[in-house]
């Protein structure tokens, strides 16, 4: 999914300062290509989910699921990000900004049968279970609607999903877009 393009962001400086009409035909450009993939993950958040995960009390109470809050928490953004663990930063992205909905998109993702479960006085901390239910990590991801798609890091049922079954034309639309602002750019600033 990701792409490493040095340089854009001077770039897009560039272009902001000296010339921004090329600099907003590229934005439009890309968020043309971007905006399908956040409206087919929105598209891909269930009417409604398992029982119990309504209950918005405890330590719930901030990720009770909703359907209409999670596809508005789903947003496209032409910023950049902070840098991530890699030093790597994102522009131009679709992201899941709710707790339940980043729950919903990853649950599953790094332990397919659930969390290990140490019960309620057991030590580890939040990678371990700690239900008085040895097996309601399991039960949640299977009651899960919608399977995970993509691989490794990068997979979920939201936002990965569309973005795997558009990524073969996303990323080239979008360095495409890019390359065009950059040669008309380039082109106006030559002396005539």
């Amino acid at each position: 999914m990701p792409v490493v393009v040095k340089g854009l962001a001077e770039t897009k400086r560039a272009m902001k300062q000296f010339n921004p009409e090329i600099y907003k035909e590229m934005q439009a450009e890309i968020k043309a290509v971007m905006l399908p993939v956040r409206d087919k993950a929105r598209n891909y958040v269930p009417f409604q989910t398992m029982s119990g995960w309504m209950n918005q009390k405890g330590t719930w109470e901030n990720r009770g699921f909703n359907k209409g809050s999670i596809e508005k928490g789903i947003r496209y953004s032409a910023g950049t990000t902070n840098k991530n663990d890699n030093g790597f930063k994102s522009a131009f992205y679709v992201a899941n900004n709710t707790a339940a909905g980043a729950i919903y998109e990853t649950a599953g993702r790094a332990n397919p049968n659930g969390q290990p479960w140490v019960g309620r006085k057991g030590k580890g901390g939040n990678r371990y279970s700690h239900s008085s239910n040895p097996t309601a990590g399991q039960t949640f991801i299977r009651n899960m609607q919608g399977s995970l798609a993509g691989a490794d890091k990068q997979k979920g049922r939201l936002v990965y999903k569309a973005w795997a079954q558009d990524n073969g034309k996303v990323v080239p639309a979008v360095i495409d877009a890019i390359n065009k602002a950059i040669t008309k750019f380039n082109k106006a600033a030559q002396p005539k």
